[in-house]
């Protein structure tokens, strides 16, 4: 499974401690900063809107990352 499947994975099934552990291994610098800033929001729960935004940012970047990969291939 690569980086962006586990992701997927960790971020609908909210476990966010092996999310944290991918942002630790990936190679990926945007993947690893935005799965960073969710995990940040969701610590401090600033505001239920940042960490939507964030939650739909990081979806939004692997569903592309996802595709580049497919077309690539």
């Amino acid at each position: 499974m690569n980086d962006y499947t586990c992701a997927l994975n960790d971020v609908l099934l909210e476990n966010w401690d092996n999310l944290f552990m991918l942002m630790m291994r990936t190679t990926d610098d945007f993947l690893r900063k935005k799965i960073e800033l969710l995990l940040v929001h969701i610590e401090k729960t600033v505001h239920p809107h940042l960490i939507r935004k964030s939650y739909d940012s990081l979806l939004s970047y692997i569903y592309h990352a996802q595709n580049q990969q497919i077309i690539l291939v």
